[in-house]
């Protein structure tokens, strides 16, 4: 996922609040990448150099869609009910109240 999946109008209110509540820090004056990997919401690959979006930024900054996609990848360990597979995780249910928000 490249950093472009993120909305550049949901970072700029987000920076708007920022800097409302915390005028005069120095990341108000960075740029939106610069800002996005100093609050742990975007992260240089060591691989290939590049800034992806961490999973924390998709969630605050991230489309619906782009969101709904990551939990695919969210891990369901085996787990019975009784008789019944558990597949609720604790991460399933913050993704879905993160999403309940919009």
């Amino acid at each position: 996922m490249t950093i472009e999946l993120l909305c550049k109008e949901t970072i700029a209110h987000y920076r708007q609040r920022f800097l409302l509540i915390h005028e005069g820090h120095v990341w108000n004056t960075l740029t939106d990448l610069e800002f996005l990997k100093k609050i742990g919401a975007a992260k240089i690959n060591s691989d290939d150099g590049r800034v992806y979006p961490t999973a924390a930024g998709l969630l605050m900054f991230g489309y619906e869609s782009e969101i709904v996609y990551v939990t695919e990848d969210v891990k369901k360990p085996f787990v019975l009910d009784g008789i019944t597979r558990v597949d609720n995780t604790p991460t399933h249910k913050a993704i879905r109240e993160i999403l309940f928000l919009y």
